[in-house]
């Protein structure tokens, strides 16, 4: 049996923008590769949608794509048992064309009794929905069993999984799908543990999970392959998502195939590594980047990490970006950003106020030190000592210490 396998299409993500329509595009070239590379079932490993209640104009788009594999060549697959989902509950009208199997996502979940866009989908017949749940079907007499854990809030995930105790059925190919973070390849830094590739159960052939947006496959040391399918639109712009091109995979034979998606648009991402760089410097190196990215019919993303350092008496807001942004609006969809640069001032502070003569500092001396160092780059000259106004402000007389500036600038 050939499986088609996709994830995170994030469907209505970037509405009312340039990108209102790449979910949708790219959503569309994953199903048609699917289909085209004559797959027998199609399964989607979460965040269909990238809104719990997507919009009337969202759910009409989704449809009309999720219409293809219904009115596809049948592939004949059938059902041939499920583990709590009652027969009654399996929609038959994707088994008509080729069956779509889907779990919700992080972006689809809702609260305890309120129905979501994936169980929506499947009452209109466009799917068949999994949570905690398995559907077993065959084709020429091979049966596939779809074990599909539906997104749950991190904290609780291994409690879920390891309450719900999925297993292997025997004579079946078993696939298990997950929406969920996987420590090894998406650290959180909270206070308790995700997922690790450990906690998967023993016995399945392949462990499908969504929710990570770039691509990657590794071995289960408890047997089995684990696959991240990565979703087919950018939504984070992160180093990974531009390492990686967006795919469909393809398993058949316990072996993993994928094929490129064309649809996407190119992404450029670049740290442009600053020292003591000015504005002028720095727009006109920006400049000069991204001038060299050739231009396309459908625009270009394009991210730029500006980390360094800034000259001294120069800071973040010194960089206006606003010219730059207007001259490429037409050519780039572009994302340019400044959190990563420091301020010489800002450096030298730090370096001060974390030790002095090879000793930590008190609150006190830090605060003293930081003023010295704004008095300095004021030019402080008039008719107060510095030590003797820190030492009023220490012992916080701010009215006695607003007394002597006052002096001191009348003594000026």
């Amino acid at each position: 049996m050939r499986v088609a396998i996709i994830s995170d299409l994030h469907f209505g993500f970037a509405n009312a923008s340039e990108r209102e329509e790449d979910s949708f595009i790219q959503g569309r070239d994953a199903i048609e590769a699917a289909l085209d590379g004559k797959a027998d079932v199609i399964l989607i490993a979460g965040d269909v949608f990238d809104s719990r209640v997507p919009s009337q104009d969202v759910l009409a788009k989704t449809m009309e794509i999720f219409q293809e594999p219904l009115h596809a060549k049948s592939s004949k697959v059938k059902v041939v048992d499920s583990i709590n989902k009652k027969r009654g509950e399996i929609a038959q009208a994707p088994f008509r064309g080729v069956p779509i199997i889907a779990i919700h996502g992080t972006h689809e979940r809702r609260g305890r009794g309120l129905t979501n866009p994936l169980q929506l989908s499947e009452k209109a017949g466009l799917l068949v929905h999994l949570h905690c749940q398995t559907i077993v079907l065959e084709v020429d007499g091979k049966k596939l069993a779809v074990h599909g854990l539906s997104g749950v809030p991190e904290r609780y995930a291994k409690d879920v999984l390891e309450e719900w105790n999925p297993k292997a059925v025997e004579g079946a190919t078993n696939i298990l799908l997950l929406h969920q973070n996987i420590d090894e390849f998406l650290y959180t830094g909270t206070d308790f543990k995700s997922l690790e590739l450990a906690d998967m159960p023993k016995g399945f052939d392949l462990v499908v999970n969504g929710h990570i947006h770039w691509a990657c496959q590794d071995e289960l040391k408890q047997g089995g392959k684990f696959l991240i399918p990565g979703s087919t639109i950018r939504t984070q712009l992160t180093k990974q998502e531009s390492e990686i091109e967006k795919r469909i995979y393809f398993f058949e034979n316990g072996e993993l195939e994928f094929k490129k998606l064309e649809s996407p648009r190119e992404f450029h991402y670049k740290t442009l590594e600053i020292t003591e760089g000015t504005p002028s410097s720095i727009l006109s190196e920006l400049e000069s980047f991204l001038e060299e990215i050739p231009t396309k019919d459908r625009n270009p993303l394009v991210k730029v990490i500006l980390k360094g350092s800034l000259k001294k008496g120069y800071s973040k807001t010194d960089i206006s970006l606003s010219q730059l942004e207007k001259k490429f609006k037409s050519k780039l969809i572009l994302r340019i950003a400044k959190n990563k640069l420091e301020s010489k001032t800002v450096l030298d502070r730090s370096d001060l106020l974390s030790k002095k003569e090879g000793r930590a500092l008190s609150i006190e001396e830090r605060g003293q030190e930081l003023l010295k160092m704004h008095l300095g780059e004021i030019q402080f000259e008039f008719g107060i000592e510095q030590d003797e106004l820190l030492g009023i402000l220490s012992t916080d007389s701010k009215e006695m210490a607003l007394q002597k500036i006052k002096e001191a600038v009348r003594i000026g």
